[in-house]
């Protein structure tokens, strides 16, 4: 029975770091596609040759340290894959069940290489526009990590598609994965179970992995060899009380000399060890027969403790730094929390990461990455007050929990925490530097448990990355990708009071008159910490939010002011800017635009409005109530990337449109693709049969402007003629007249 209670205490504590560590893959998976799927550099490569993806792929997924990745269009079909290149263009088969029926990451995934534990992340540019899987296979060497870290036989096992289980990878031999695959439900797998195999007598236990399938990891406990490990403390316990009664007999003598009470000790703590109690050793005084015993039992009572404490140890700390892990930072971050009287005890968790780690590793070998990693530990632990946990939470990342900090006090603390991380390190014989970013929580300010407290404080870590700071601290509703968001929005405001924020202006060239009478008004925001931020970037986080109305009111009123400042120099133009349908929703738009008419003296013919054909669909009915009103104004009204969005001629007709704009897709190529040019021929026919006025965009090329010239397009515009400047530079640019020799060359 003794037997048995220990293999089921190894066996839960087996359970505990296997979940532990393979629950830190997971999240490592998890963490790593979310970010890659927010990569500029990826994102960017997505539509090159498949060649130049493939590598690009490939690179992220060496630097991540994953076995597999795949990245895919938004319908699935396979654009990149490290590990079958010669599936590019097939249908990724698990691709629709992983968006729309799981969570973000499955573990037992076939990729028909193999088996894999497989995370998904969508790829936005803001939308989605495809997916990427990373993914870390699951075969017999990482059974046997599992089994070098908790001391037990591991086996994983998935559904076999006939409502039974097979061994996808194990440390057992095959006849041993024979019969496991026989043995039994995943419900009784769940339990400490018999699990006879091959004629050895195994007791078993499982975990569930994943929740909506049959995926388990097994963990088995060769009982013949644990009764084979107790069989020399048995032996020895049984010479002790053979010589003990031997002893009795020949020296019943003795007894009234006080024997029976040494023995009646040793009997005592005979049978507390059985059971695991922990007694204090035995102090007998004078050597002989009994003083030996009293040795033996003392030795006995030591070993059990030790191999107790080693794998307590084991299951609450790291095996490479010896710093306690994951697990045990949480435990006692709910400890603390829950010791100390509300408000008169604070608690700051640190999460340190050190920046680019993997280029060590990559470089100087794994060898030299641990030793580092060793030191760093030690670095923090001498750093930080003798009552902070210092912990390993896997990889590069590192868990500080202080006692007693302020938040006033965060940033001097931190800072000196970094500054000793930082000093130079040697390695290989060469002199390693390292940056390190560090997210911070605090409780009770930022959650009132470990899961919060990591949360947010992995989420602070996030967003210095996105900022290049050292140090953050959560700040309220903030995650790991709205930081940087919540940032700007703060900052629309007052950066249009600083000049920040500024219009650019696109000529528009009138291919009957060849002249510039009209140009389109861009916004750009040059921000003095984090430079030229695009377009893309800060309009649709201003739309989602509902403040692209006041943007919106900004860049009217500062086009209608550009407008009157031209008609004082001479300078005749009308000016086109963008709305969305969310500003036509508001009668704010409206008002500001009555109000800077009405100030600038500019009159509202002369203002364009541009809406996109998509918006347009989608708004139909408040979109034609507000054009309507816009129209009854005096301002144009042009559709914006026509040919994109699906409008039928009967929404066309019923809506107050003065000019079509078609989309630079259709544009671009026009000179190379006769289906382009169909198109672009017939939306100009169908805009000049409606009385509209039809604008080209994105022309680049003299060939496509001989093109759209031939096709009778009314007004083109693109960076053949000029790419969006400031008003100060497209006066020079018309002054110039450059645009007259654009076709030259091109026949």
């Amino acid at each position: 029975a003794e037997v048995e209670r220990n293999i089921a205490t190894q066996l839960d504590v087996g359970r505990e770091v296997f979940r532990a560590q393979f629950d830190a893959r997971l999240r490592h998976l998890a963490v790593y596609s979310r970010l890659l799927g927010k990569d500029f550099g990826l994102l960017s490569t997505l539509h090159d040759d498949p060649k130049s993806l493939l590598v690009a792929v490939n690179n992220h997924r060496g630097r991540v340290g994953a076995d597999l990745a795949i990245v895919t269009d938004a319908d699935g079909l396979i654009l990149a894959d490290t590990a079958q290149p010669e599936r590019a263009g097939q249908r990724f088969a698990l691709a629709a069940a992983m968006h729309e029926d799981l969570p973000a990451s499955s573990v037992f995934v076939d990729a028909g290489d193999g088996v894999y534990q497989l995370a998904a992340a969508p790829l936005q540019a803001p939308n989605t526009i495809g997916w990427i899987y990373l993914g870390f296979v699951v075969d017999d060497e990482l059974a046997r990590q599992f089994e070098r870290i908790t001391g037990l036989q591991v086996s994983f096992l998935g559904p076999d598609g006939a409502g039974g289980l097979r061994v996808i990878a194990s440390t057992l031999d095959a006849a041993r994965r024979a019969e496991l695959e026989a043995a039994g439900s995943g419900a009784t797998l769940e339990q400490v179970h018999d699990a006879p195999l091959a004629g050895e007598d195994f007791i078993g236990l499982g975990l569930r992995l994943q929740a909506d399938g049959g995926a388990f990891a097994v963990l088995h406990r060769s009982r013949d060899a644990a009764l084979a490990a107790y069989q020399p403390w048995w032996l020895r316990i049984s010479e002790v009380v053979a010589g003990a009664l031997l002893l009795a007999v020949l020296g019943a003598w003795a007894v009234a000399r006080g024997i029976a009470r040494p023995i009646g000790l040793l009997v005592e703590q005979a049978r507390a060890v059985g059971p695991g109690n922990n007694a204090q050793p035995i102090a007998l005084r004078g050597t002989g027969g009994l003083g030996a015993l009293a040795d033996e039992f003392n030795q006995m009572q030591h070993a059990i403790v030790e191999r107790e404490r080693s794998i307590q140890h084991s299951a609450w700390h790291d095996a490479l730094t010896g710093l306690v892990n994951r697990g045990r930072l949480e435990s006692l971050v709910d400890e603390r929390i829950h010791a100390a009287p509300r408000d008169e005890r604070r608690l700051a968790l640190l999460i340190v990461d050190l920046d680019r780690f993997k280029d060590i590793n990559e470089t100087l070998g794994y060898h030299a990455g641990d030793r580092l990693l060793r030191e760093v530990g030690e670095r923090l632990r001498t750093a930080v007050p003798a009552d902070a946990v210092v912990a390993r939470l896997g990889g590069a990342e590192f868990g500080v929990l202080l006692e007693g900090v302020a938040l006033g006090e965060l940033h001097p603390t931190v800072d000196l925490l970094c500054n000793t991380l930082m000093r130079p390190y040697l390695a290989e014989g060469l002199e390693l530097y390292l940056t390190v970013t560090v997210g911070t929580a605090v409780s009770p300010d930022h959650g009132n448990d470990a899961g919060a407290l990591l949360r947010h404080a992995d989420a602070a870590r996030f967003a210095a990355k996105e900022r290049r700071l050292r140090h953050v601290v959560y700040e309220g509703t903030q995650n790991k990708y709205s930081l940087l968001r919540v940032s700007l929005l703060g900052e629309l405001r007052s950066a249009m009071a600083r000049g920040d924020l500024t219009l650019h202006y696109q000529p528009k060239l009138d291919l009957a008159s060849d002249q510039v009478r009209t140009v389109e008004a861009l916004v750009r925001w040059q921000h003095p910490t984090y430079g030229a931020i695009p377009p893309s970037e800060f309009i649709p986080m201003v739309e989602h939010t509902g403040n692209i109305t006041m943007l919106t009111s900004w860049v009217v009123r500062t086009a209608l002011e550009q407008l009157a400042a031209w008609d004082r120099e001479g300078i005749a133009l009308d000016c086109a800017v963008n709305v969305s349908a969310y500003d036509l929703r508001h009668a704010e738009l409206l008002d500001t635009i009555e109000q800077a008419l009405a100030e600038t003296g500019v009159a509202a013919t002369r203002l364009t409005l541009e809406l996109t054909e998509s918006a347009m669909v989608e708004e139909l009915a408040q979109v034609r109530k507000a054009l309507a009103q816009l129209d009854a104004l005096g301002c144009r009204i042009a559709i914006d990337d026509y040919g994109t969005g699906y409008s039928s001629l009967a929404q066309l007709k019923r809506l107050p449109v003065d000019e079509l704009k078609i989309d630079q897709s259709f544009v671009s190529v026009v000179d190379r693709n006769p289906d382009d040019e169909t198109i672009v021929r017939s939306t100009i026919d169908l805009g000049h049969n409606m009385g509209l006025s039809v604008v080209a965009e994105g022309v680049e090329t003299p060939q496509v402007l001989r093109v759209l010239r031939r096709l009778g397009c009314d007004i083109v515009q693109g960076y053949l003629l000029s790419k969006p400047v400031s008003a100060e530079q497209l006066v020079l640019w018309l002054r110039a007249r450059s645009w007259r020799t654009l076709e030259e060359g091109a026949a």
